[in-house]
C-alpha cells in the first residue's frame, strides 16, 4: 500500500482540540526519531513504542483491533505535525513480532505465568522421587548429579531447566551447586565430537577466506564457475555466499538488524539454515511449526475422564524451523530480533527460547528417539540452532549418563555487518550450519542401522505393562500446567515461563 501524504488525511480522521494520551506518546516518539530517520515508517514507531504497545494489548486473539488502534493514532499524530509516514513492507510483521511474546511481557499475565503452582512443585518432587539412586550419574568426587539438581529444583519458584533434568554448564546458577572441577567433568564426560567437514567444502571455505570483501568473494565463485559436478556441500555453500553477498550491493552494512523483522531474518541473512537441507535426507519445515515430540510428551498422562472431565489435548509451543525425516524429529531452530550485543546481556526472548524452550524441545525429541531404541540412549543427540538478530549459536542435547540431559553450546558467531568482515564470517557460518546437518544425518543413520532388540521370549507379542521399569532412564521434559494451550485454542504461543538462568560465555 502506497503511503498517503498527510495533506490528504484531515477528512478521514476526526481531529480533537488536543492529542489524547496515545497520540502524545507518538508525538514524543516522532520528535525523537525525526533527526535520525529521513523517512519515518510505521516500523520505526512500533519499535520505539514497543513497551507501550505491549501494555495496551489486552486480548491475545484480537491482533487486528490492536493494529487498527495504533495505525489510527499514528496517522492522527502525524497529521497534527504535518509529518508524512511510510507504511513500508514490514509494518504488519514488525507489529506481530512485538505481540508474539506478549505473554512474557503483558503485566496482566506475567506474574502468574512465571510462578510454579503447588501442583507443579508436587510433580517436580515426584519426578525426582521415582529415580533409582544406584542408576544416577556419580562424579569422581562421589557427588550424584541428579541429587544435586534436585536441591535446586525444589528451591525454585520459577521454572528452570533443572525441572526437566536438563543441565547446561554455561548456566552460572550451577556454580553454587558444583565446583569448577565437577562442572568440567560433566562437560567432558561422554562428550560429542563434531564430524569433520567434507574435504571439498573445507577447501572451498579456506579459499573463500582469501577474499577481502563480499564483492571479491562473489567474484571468486564466478571466476571458478558454478559447476554441476560440484559436490552438494560446495553447491550449497557457493549459492549461500552469492545470496548473502547480494545483501551488500545496496548497503555497506548488508542488513540493518536493528530494523529487520523476524520473518525476514530467515528469508534474507539466515536462509542457509533451511537451504542446507534441500538435498538432505532430512526436511527443513519453515514457519511456525509444532513439535510432535513435545506435544506427545505433554500428553503422556492424558487419560479417560471419570470423576473429573477428560483433559483436552495440549499443544506444544511452536518453533520457527523444524528438522525431521518422516515422523522422526531431529532438531529445530528458534529466531528472534533481539540480541543485546552491546551490553553483553541476553534479551528476554533469548533467555526464554535459547535457555529454556529450545533445550526442552530438543530433549523431548531425544526422549522420543530413545523410546524407540532405548539401547542408544547415550549415543543419540538432538541438534538445534538459535538465531538472535545477527547472532547464531548451535546447541546439542545428549544423555551422557543417568537421568540427565546435557546441553552443549557452540560459541556465538555473527553475520557480517560490513563488507570486509564478510569472507571470514561466512566461512564460520557455513561451517557451523553444515556441521549441524551432518549431526542430524548421522543420528538418522544411527537409528536406521541399529539392530532390533533381541528377546528370549518365544513370541514377539508383548503385553502392555505400565508398572514395568522403562527401558531408558531419560524422561520427557517437564511442562508446567500453565505453559500450553488446549487443542481448541485458536493459536499456540511460546512458553510463557521466565527462566532464571544465568548465562556464562560458552566454553566449547
Amino acid at each position: 500500500m502506497k503511503a498517503l501524504p498527510f495533506t490528504t488525511i484531515p477528512q478521514q480522521i476526526h481531529m480533537s482540540k488536543s492529542p489524547n494520551h496515545v497520540e502524545q506518546l507518538i508525538l514524543d516518539a516522532i520528535e525523537e526519531l525525526r533527526p535520525i530517520n529521513d523517512q519515518l515508517t510505521f516500523s520505526d514507531l512500533y519499535n520505539h513504542l514497543r513497551c507501550h504497545i505491549i501494555k495496551s494489548f489486552k486480548d491475545n486473539r484480537d491482533v487486528q483491533h490492536c493494529r487498527s488502534y495504533w495505525m489510527k493514532n499514528i496517522y492522527s499524530a502525524c497529521n497534527r505535525v504535518g509529518v508524512q509516514i511510510d507504511k513500508g513492507p514490514t509494518e504488519k510483521e514488525t507489529l506481530l513480532d512485538i505481540l508474539k511474546d506478549i505473554s512474557t511481557n503483558n503485566p496482566t499475565k506475567s506474574s502468574s505465568a512465571k510462578t510454579l503452582t503447588p501442583s507443579d512443585k508436587l510433580r517436580i518432587q515426584a519426578i525426582y522421587d521415582t529415580m533409582d539412586e544406584t542408576k544416577m550419574w556419580t562424579l569422581s568426587t562421589g557427588k550424584k548429579v541428579e541429587t544435586t539438581m534436585r536441591t535446586l529444583a525444589m528451591s525454585c519458584e520459577y521454572e528452570h531447566p533443572c525441572h526437566s533434568l536438563i543441565l547446561d554448564v554455561n548456566d552460572t546458577t550451577w556454580d553454587d551447586y558444583f565446583t569448577k572441577e565437577e562442572l568440567m567433568e560433566i562437560e567432558a564426560y561422554n562428550d560429542l565430537t563434531f564430524p569433520p567437514l567434507p574435504s571439498e567444502l573445507a577447501a572451498f571455505l579456506d579459499n573463500l577466506s582469501t577474499a577481502k570483501n563480499a564483492k571479491e568473494a562473489r567474484q571468486l565463485i564466478f571466476a571458478n564457475g558454478l559447476d554441476d559436478s560440484d559436490v552438494e556441500s560446495c553447491k550449497w555453500a557457493k549459492t549461500a555466499v552469492i545470496s548473502a553477498a547480494q545483501l551488500f550491493d545496496g548497503s555497506p552494512i548488508g542488513v540493518d538488524f536493528a530494523r529487520i523483522s523476524e520473518g525476514d531474518l530467515l528469508v534474507r541473512p539466515w536462509n542457509m539454515l533451511s537451504s542446507a537441507f534441500e538435498t538432505s535426507l532430512l526436511e527443513a519445515c519453515p514457519g511456525e511449526v509444532t513439535s510432535e515430540a513435545s506435544t506427545t510428551a505433554m500428553n503422556l498422562k492424558r487419560g479417560l475422564g471419570g470423576v473429573e472431565r477428560k483433559d483436552r489435548i495440549k499443544c506444544a509451543p511452536k518453533v520457527d524451523l523444524l528438522y525431521r525425516k518422516g515422523n522422526v524429529e531431529l532438531g529445530c531452530m528458534e529466531a528472534g530480533r533481539e540480541q543485546g550485543i552491546l551490553t553483553g546481556s541476553s534479551s528476554t526472548k533469548e533467555l526464554n527460547c535459547g535457555w529454556l524452550k529450545l533445550p526442552k524441545t530438543l530433549k523431548d525429541m531425544l526422549y522420543t528417539m530413545t523410546v524407540r531404541l532405548p539401547a542408544l540412549t547415550n549415543k543419540l543427540y538432538a541438534t538445534g540452532f538459535i538465531v538472535m538478530g545477527s547472532k547464531l549459536m548451535m546447541m546439542v542435547v545428549t544423555c551422557p549418563c543417568g537421568y540427565v540431559a546435557k546441553v552443549s553450546r557452540t560459541k556465538d558467531i555473527f553475520f557480517p555487518t560490513n563488507t570486509t568482515m564478510f569472507p571470514e564470517a561466512m566461512k564460520k557460518i557455513l561451517s557451523l550450519v553444515w556441521t549441524g546437518r551432518m549431526l542430524m544425518e548421522s543420528t538418522i543413520l544411527l537409528l536406521s542401522s541399529a539392530p532390533s532388540s533381541s528377546s528370549s521370549s518365544p513370541t514377539l507379542i508383548k503385553r502392555q505393562n505400565r508398572f514395568a521399569e522403562p527401558d531408558s532412564l531419560l524422561q520427557p521434559a517437564f511442562h508446567p500446567s500453565h505453559s500450553s494451550f488446549s487443542s481448541s485454542t485458536s493459536s499456540a504461543s511460546s512458553s510463557s515461563s521466565a527462566s532464571p538462568v544465568k548465562k556464562r560465555k560458552s566454553i566449547l
